[in-house]
């Protein structure tokens, strides 16, 4: 897995196994799940890292698909 900080105090988790990404707030609460395995849009195929902007957008540096992802 890696882990990105948010600007909230919270992090972002890229389960790169599961092609998924959760979002977790600084008390704890899950606030926000996206991505799955595949090719499709909105999915991660070959996820490999993540970052997270100062105002708190997710992005995803994906192999597979040759580009980096914005969430």
């Amino acid at each position: 897995a890696r882990i990105a900080g948010l600007p909230n105090g919270g992090v972002a988790i890229l389960d790169k196994s599961a092609a998924k990404v959760t979002c977790i707030d600084a008390d704890g609460w899950i606030t926000a799940r996206f991505g799955a395995p595949g090719e499709k849009p909105g999915e991660l195929d070959d996820p490999l890292d993540i970052a997270v902007s100062a105002t708190g957008e997710v992005y995803v540096l994906d192999a597979g698909k040759a580009a980096v992802l914005k969430y």
